[in-house]
């Protein structure tokens, strides 16, 4: 038997299995960057400095939202259904780990629901 006939199989796997993982660990740190840029104080500007003190819930309502339906239907043509949207919004209280600044920002919530 060759030796190529495994190893040719083997390393393109080996190179797929390293561009995934390169893939998952560039998405965690593009998400934990993200998430830091949220939480800048607006007061000494570093990120990811703001802690959560407390979360109000200020709006919430469902409808049905026609347009998606397109959108999450695709693979299941013949069976399009109206998609609800439940839509929640968030008043988020935060305060600075650093210079105790404290601030508020707003939180968007949705859900899609096709039953």
């Amino acid at each position: 038997m060759d030796a190529g006939v495994f190893l040719v199989p083997l390393m393109i796997c080996g190179l797929l299995g390293f561009m995934l993982a390169v893939g998952i660990v560039f998405s965690y740190m593009w998400l934990m960057h993200l998430d830091a840029e949220t939480r800048r104080c607006p007061g000494c500007l570093k990120k990811g400095a703001g802690g959560i003190l407390e979360t109000e819930l200020i709006d919430s309502r469902s409808y049905i939202d026609s347009s998606a339906t397109e959108n999450l239907s695709r693979k299941y043509k013949n069976r399009l259904q109206p998609v609800r949207v439940e839509e929640k919004k968030y008043k988020v209280h935060y305060k600075c780990k650093h210079c105790d600044h404290e601030w508020t920002g707003v939180a968007l919530e949705k859900e899609y629901n096709s039953r």
